[in-house]
């Protein structure tokens, strides 16, 4: 991934990012380590167009990054059943995630991140209320 040359590099990121997506949270965190590692690469490379450049070509991957760690932040539907070891677990998990949106800030710029991270929200309460007027009409 990190070599100058174009050896597919994009879609190498592409099925790390596909794995970040699966819905389970335990292999989705793998991936983690991934990305810290990726960022920082981005981070460190000179001179700065280069990086710029680098990050330009990455920035599909990198937004739904963002997009993917906001759904791995989401708490079970069955967060009050789960034993207190479990629920520790997603709590470490969460912060990890947070981290790896920390990174993200750094490289995208905060405001973009938090743009993002907002238009998800808004969609999120959309859906909500959607659900909750289908609810209404059928009582």
């Amino acid at each position: 991934i990190m070599h100058h040359e174009d050896m597919n590099q994009k879609q190498l990121v592409d099925l790390v990012l596909a794995c970040s997506a699966i819905p389970n949270d335990e292999i989705a965190n793998i991936t983690l380590n991934f990305w810290y590692r990726f960022i920082t690469w981005m981070e460190d490379l000179e001179p700065y167009e280069y990086r710029q450049l680098q990050v330009d070509n990455f920035m599909p991957q990198l937004v739904r990054l963002v997009s993917t760690c906001t759904n791995l932040l989401r708490y079970p539907s069955d967060i009050d059943s789960l034993p207190d070891d479990r629920i520790d677990d997603i709590r470490r998990n969460r912060f990890a995630v947070c981290e790896a949106l920390e990174d993200c800030c750094r490289l995208l710029g905060a405001r973009d991140v938090i743009n993002n991270i907002g238009a998800l929200l808004q969609t999120e309460i959309t859906r909500i209320s959607a659900l909750n007027t289908q609810e209404e009409q059928l009582q």
